[in-house]
Order: C-alpha cells, then sequence, then structure tokens
C-alpha cells in the first residue's frame, strides 16, 4: 500500500469513526481523546479487526519531550496484513509502519521522542482498508517514560542501553537493521577506560564512547592498528557519572559490514576479572606446517600469487608465505596474520584450509 493511499484511507476511517464535521485538519483532531479509546502509559489492550471493524483508533497525551514507546503483536496463526500509524493533532504521520502488522512481521517496540506537548493518534488497520481481506486479533502497548531529555540531562542511563562493568566480556550482532549496540556504565573522575571490540573477518567495528546524555563524543575509534579491522579505545574519565560505549560498524548505515562481535570492557582499577589492554595483544604466531613448505608445487603456487575473493561487498586477498603462515586482507586492509595447512584428500583434492584463530576458510582443488 502507498503512504498516499494510507493517508487517504487512514483520513477517511478516522471521519467515519468520529463523526466529525467537515473542518480544518487541524480543528478535526481536537479532543480527539473523548471520543476514541483512550490507551494510557502502561496498558496493553487487544482488539480484533474484521470486515465491518477494519481499522482502530486509540488516544494518548503527551507533553515535549516525553520518550514514548508502542508495542504492537499480532499472535501466531493469525491471518492479519494490517499497518500501524502515528498521527498528531495535525494529521501529520510521526510514524507510518506500511504493512508490517502480520503474525511474522510486527512493528514492536517503536520508540520516538514528542517534540510537541497534545494529543496523539495511533492507528492499525488492515491493509486494503474497507476493500482489504486479511482479519484478526492484536493487541498493542504504550509506554511513556516522561521526560526523555530530561532523562539524558540528569545523567542517567539512556533507554535502550545495556549494563556493562569492568571486567565484563560481552558479545552482540550487527546487522544491517541494528547497526549499533549500546552500553551504559559508571565511572569516577580519575577512571582509566579501557575497551576492545573483535569481529570476525565480515564485520569492520567502531566503538564510540560518550556522555550520557549522547551529546558529546569523548574517543572514538576505528581500527585499532593499520592491520586490524577491530576497534580499541583508551579514554581516563574527567568527571563522575555514567557514561555510554557504543558498538557499531564502519559508515553505520551506509556500512555494508555486518556479523557477531564481542566487547572486552575495564575501568583501570574496578577490574574484577583478567584482561588485555588493547595494542598490547600480538598476533598469534603462524604454526609451521609440514606440507605448507616450497618444495610443493602447489604451496609454491600460493606463495607466487597474491589470491582473491571479490564479492560486491567484500574483497579479500591472501598472501601465503612457505612457513604456513597467510597475511589475510579485507577491502583493502591487513587486518592479520592467519594460519593455513594443505591435505592430500583421497578422492584425488588437495584441501587447502586458513585457520584465523576465530574462523576457518576450505578450498578444494582437483589434481
Amino acid at each position: 500500500m502507498q503512504l498516499k493511499t494510507l493517508c487517504g484511507a487512514l483520513m477517511l476511517a478516522l471521519a467515519g469513526l468520529l463523526l466529525l464535521p467537515a473542518q480544518p485538519a487541524a480543528a478535526q483532531l481536537e479532543g480527539i481523546c473523548d471520543d476514541v479509546i483512550t490507551l494510557e502509559s502502561g496498558n496493553t489492550v487487544e482488539r480484533t479487526i474484521t470486515d465491518i471493524d477494519f481499522i482502530w483508533a486509540f488516544c494518548f497525551e503527551g507533553r515535549a519531550g516525553d520518550l514514548v514507546t508502542i508495542s504492537a503483536e499480532v499472535p501466531e496463526g493469525s491471518d492479519l496484513d494490517g499497518f500501524l500509524g502515528v498521527l498528531n493533532e495535525d494529521t501529520e504521520f510521526l510514524i507510518a509502519e506500511l504493512n508490517v502488522m502480520t503474525a511474522q512481521t510486527t512493528p514492536d517496540q517503536l520508540p520516538f521522542t514528542l517534540d510537541e506537548s497534545g494529543s496523539y493518534i495511533i492507528v492499525i488497520g488492515r491493509d486494503g482498508g474497507e476493500t482489504g481481506t486479511s482479519t484478526g486479533t492484536f493487541s498493542i502497548g504504550l509506554t511513556i517514560t516522561g521526560d526523555a531529555n530530561a532523562t539524558l540531562a540528569s545523567g542517567d542511563c539512556p533507554p535502550n542501553t545495556t549494563s556493562i562493568s569492568a571486567g565484563d566480556e560481552l558479545t552482540g550482532t550487527i546487522t544491517d537493521a541494528d547497526y549499533f549496540t549500546a552500553y551504559c556504565f559508571e565511572a569516577s573522575a580519575g577512571d582509566l577506560v579501557i575497551a576492545e571490540a573483535s569481529a570476525d573477518f565480515l564485520l569492520d567495528t567502531i566503538l564510540i564512547l560518550t556522555d550520557a546524555g549522547l551529546q558529546t563524543t569523548l574517543r572514538e575509534n576505528d581500527d585499532c592498528t593499520d592491520d586490524t579491522l577491530d576497534s580499541c579505545i583508551e579514554y581516563e574519565i574527567e568527571a563522575d557519572g555514567n557514561y555510554v560505549i557504543a558498538v557499531g560498524r564502519f559508515q553505520t548505515v551506509e556500512g555494508n559490514t555486518t556479523g557477531d562481535f564481542t566487547i572486552t570492557f575495564d575501568i583501570e582499577g574496578q577490574t574484577t576479572g583478567s584482561f588485555t589492554p588493547p595494542g598490547e595483544k600480538e598476533p598469534a604466531p603462524a604454526t609451521p606446517n609440514a606440507t605448507a613448505d616450497c618444495d610443493s608445487t602447489f604451496v609454491s603456487s600460493l606463495v607466487d600469487a597474491t589470491w582473491e575473493i571479490d564479492t560486491d561487498e567484500l574483497q579479500m586477498q591472501f598472501t601465503f608465505a612457505c612457513d604456513g603462515s597467510v597475511v589475510v586482507n579485507v577491502n583493502g586492509q591487513d587486518i592479520g596474520t592467519a594460519t593455513y595447512t594443505v591435505e592430500d584428500q583421497p578422492d584425488d583434492t588437495l584441501t587447502l584450509t586458513i585457520d584465523t584463530g576465530t574462523d576457518t576458510i576450505d578450498f578444494t582443488r582437483v589434481v
């Protein structure tokens, strides 16, 4: 459904629900909370889309700066194919999630901050409106956490952050939908914060350290060194309080790398476990391989050239040495030294295995 069609369908449906006379758009929504279902913060309600009730409207009151989170769900097995929209008193869309109200895909946990105080409408309907064919139940919940700007200004940990402490080693995943993961911690003036984000070859990480209000970037790092895509930060805290450290991918929204990461975090003087500061770890030495010597024709052919894997999103180069080591380059950057082995297989093939320490890559060649 196109946005223009959706807007028209919503306005017609709202006019029918509220039985309001034709007036300027801003005036049409005055006092709307007196005429439709009022949804209070902390409440969840369930309704059913039918051929008669093919759209529902809910109203809530908010203040400028409030952080609003809407959670919507369609139960498994339901055939509902619907949409969710949020409008202000001027009938302007703040959120228009099209065709996402299904049992497989729901607009779960939609957070946004209100720019103005007033009444707001949440509209849930089915794709196609009156002429649509899908039906089914849905639930919708509302949470208003108060003035989001005041929360950030107070120095409290922002919403949607995970607590992290000295000595922690946590894992996460960067995807095209979630290209940042944020953590919050408490530190004192003079504390030295040390953090490192490491990942597999397919993810190019970045680390960002900010104040709890997300207003000031205190430190940012893409690559610890020229030969790695891992990221690291060291920073001496200047004032007591809460801080945020986030793991993301290079170029964030426009980036194209994804994968799992590990963040290792320490505050000097608060460590509860062992931790090696970034920059002090040396690449694992290559393990000599009995079959990886230049007397082998196959190994000699590896050493004599640079080998490439080239796709639309990823370019990998491998530079082999006779001692069983291989330098790996991703998207133009050397990211470390791995080891390789060559094994003869019973079916007249050779298997080349590259071991990075966290991943293995196998190649097979007929001989």
